[in-house]
């Protein structure tokens, strides 16, 4: 695959995302430099949105109903919503992400139960939710090496690696099952962790499972229905995806990455460069830059040289679009024309962060 140059950009470019900006023409991609943009003006909005223990969010598009939600005591939604803080030093920024994790993963892990009895079984309590919250926490770990106490950072790794065999018993079917591997995936390769030879085994056998169940959802045209009406979702077709094919080449598994390959192809095919929207689909009824950034993704992963015009030209008018609240990132529902944050953006490019630099 082509290495994508990168174009040093200015935080301050974060104000791109307008009807009226003119596509540009740089020959590689400058993704990380905006997404750091993105991040940071992002943050901005949601240093109003905190109450002291978590941010205000809401996702009013009707297949959601997500409203008047505060990330407080929400596993995932706090260590998405504080890894947009990713970018920032100073010390507001850091009270935020370092109340976000003691609430996440220090506070939580001690009033939730990982598992119930069901019938004489037990059974997990976790799902992919809690996966992707998991991952998170450790980028954020990471990025933020002294945001915790030594014997706090301590306790966090041990109750992330207690819930994580959890969750990857969660009940997770459809696209989840495919977002609940790729991110076990991702947890099991993390610097911060340790695991024994036969946790790694056993760990990527469950990993498998669930791609099992979710290719139940790919038709033999490499196409993602989901639901008991089977319908096609853009959206989840390309999370589905990109998901298989992080899994794929992590675990140098052919059949994935065919796969994976095979369904990123349709897409590359039914919407031409420029030409990427959400009619004739199933939820969400909309393309914010969550969307943008996995189709680019998907056409790195088929090789293209171009990869990066798929987010230059397809990012133009949307992310920033709320005119209540200028810097809430967002897209909007086509159908009843509801804004709805677009948190899960940072769910995507952490997992995906070192493919965009390569």
């Amino acid at each position: 695959m082509a290495s994508p140059l990168f174009i040093v950009l200015s935080a301050a470019t974060a104000f791109f995302f307008f009807p009226t900006l003119p596509v540009q023409t740089a020959p590689r991609s400058p993704i990380s430099e905006e997404l750091r943009g993105i991040y940071t003006r992002y943050s901005r909005y949601l240093d109003t949105q905190w109450d002291g223990n978590g941010w205000s969010y809401a996702v009013p598009s009707q297949h959601y109903q997500e409203i008047d939600r505060t990330s407080h005591n929400n596993l995932r939604l706090q260590a998405t919503l504080a890894s947009f803080y990713r970018f920032r030093s100073d010390a507001t920024a850091e009270t935020k992400i370092r109340r976000a994790l003691e609430n996440a993963i220090l506070e939580l892990p001690a009033s939730q139960s990982n598992s119930v009895m069901i019938s004489g079984t037990r059974t997990s309590t976790r799902s992919f939710h809690d996966m992707i919250g998991l991952y998170l926490l450790l980028r954020v770990l990471e990025q933020h090496p002294g945001i915790l106490p030594p014997d706090k950072k301590s306790q966090a790794l041990k109750n992330i690696k207690t819930i994580f065999p959890w969750a990857l018993y969660g009940n997770d079917t459809e696209n989840r099952a495919f977002l609940g591997a790729a991110y076990a995936t991702a947890i099991l390769e993390n610097p911060l962790l340790t695991f024994t030879p036969q946790e790694r085994k056993d760990y990527t056998e469950l990993i498998r499972q669930k791609i099992t169940v979710g290719l139940k959802s790919v038709d033999d045209q490499y196409l993602y229905h989901e639901g008991v009406e089977h319908k096609f979702s853009l959206h989840y077709h390309l999370v589905s995806a990109d998901m298989l094919w992080y899994v794929g080449k992590t675990l140098g598994e052919p059949r994935y990455l065919d796969i994976a390959t095979r369904m990123v192809q349709n897409v590359h095919n039914r919407y031409p460069l420029g030409n990427l929207h959400a009619e004739l689909t199933e939820r969400p009824n909309g393309v914010g830059l969550q969307l943008v950034l996995l189709r680019a993704v998907g056409e790195k992963i088929l090789g293209a040289k171009d990869w990066g015009q798929y987010w230059l030209q397809e990012r133009n008018g949307r992310g920033f679009t709320d005119p209540a609240t200028p810097d809430r990132l967002v897209w909007q529902d086509a159908a009843d024309k509801t804004f709805n944050d677009d948190y899960s953006l940072a769910n995507m490019a952490e997992l995906f962060w070192p493919m965009i630099n390569e």
